[in-house]
């Protein structure tokens, strides 16, 4: 006898059939989502690319397009002799070094009397223009080197515009001042002045004798006496009347325009003429 089945009550099959609808539209739902790339995340993501972009790769055109830099001035001893170098641009000062024939050294610099100013041991060191010459391939740039000092000649201080030597008719007298150039107090304006004059001889005139003596660089370039031509060196001497009426001279102590960078200091005497 077969058995037979019982019949699934009616309201069984619609929950059945609500479950599996609701199962397909969420099955597409979510299925759709898989398979559209979201709006809000990268490309390179969605794609497996890392998130660090690669360095770029060097151009050769634009590398070889690129001006070259150029290399420094440098100064060559084309001689047969070693080349002394020194503390200061001048034969007088102390050795520091030698360059050797064909050794060249870097140079930063030059003077206005012919000599280079070079790196030389991690220290600034000098030498002529007579021992080194500029590198040929570096000539330009050494041309455009800038003017330096001498470190080791000092700067005079500024003093008064105008300054007064007295002296009385049957005294002496001396000023001791310096000067220097480019820079500092290049210049001075002296005043020599006869005192105790009378207006009745023998005392109404004397004649004074003018001394100029001086130390230093660049002494050879020193000018003085007349406030508007100086023609006078140092160690020069002239001998000028004083009257009770013209008691009074002015003079000038200056530099060459031609002079190198200068410091000197000066004496300027006056004494009695004698006989």
């Amino acid at each position: 006898m077969i058995a037979q089945r019982s019949p699934t009550p009616r309201r069984f099959q619609w929950f059945a059939l609500l479950f599996l609808a609701l199962s397909s539209a969420l099955i597409g739902m979510f299925g759709a989502l898989l398979v559209v790339p979201l709006p809000f995340l990268p490309d390179s993501i969605l794609a497996g690319a890392p998130t660090q972009p690669t360095p770029a790769q060097a151009d050769p055109a634009k590398a070889l397009a690129d001006p070259v830099r150029a290399a420094p001035c440098q100064v060559i001893n084309n001689g047969t002799s070693i080349s002394m170098i020194r503390s200061a641009p001048s034969d007088e000062y102390s050795l520091v070094g030698l360059l050797a024939p064909g050794a060249a050294l870097d140079s930063i610099g030059r003077t206005a009397n012919g000599w280079y100013v070079v790196n030389y041991g991690e220290r600034l060191a000098w030498i002529s223009s007579a021992a080194a010459a500029p590198r040929t391939d570096t000539a330009a740039l050494c041309a455009a080197l800038p003017i330096f000092h001498n470190p080791l000649i000092a700067d005079a201080p500024a003093d008064l515009a105008v300054q007064v030597l007295s002296v009385d008719r049957d005294g002496d007298g001396a000023l001791n001042e310096r000067i220097s150039t480019p820079n500092g107090d290049g210049y001075d304006l002296v005043w020599i002045e006869v005192i105790n004059l009378h207006t009745a001889p023998p005392h109404n005139y004397r004649e004074m004798i003018l001394l100029l003596t001086c130390e230093g660089e660049g002494a050879a370039f020193v000018r003085w006496g007349s406030y508007y031509h100086p023609t006078l060196a140092c160690g020069a001497s002239i001998t000028l009347p004083f009257m009770v009426n013209a008691s009074r001279q002015p003079f000038v102590v200056r530099f060459a325009e031609a002079a190198p960078q200068s410091y000197i200091e000066y004496r300027l005497e006056v004494v009695q003429a004698v006989g």
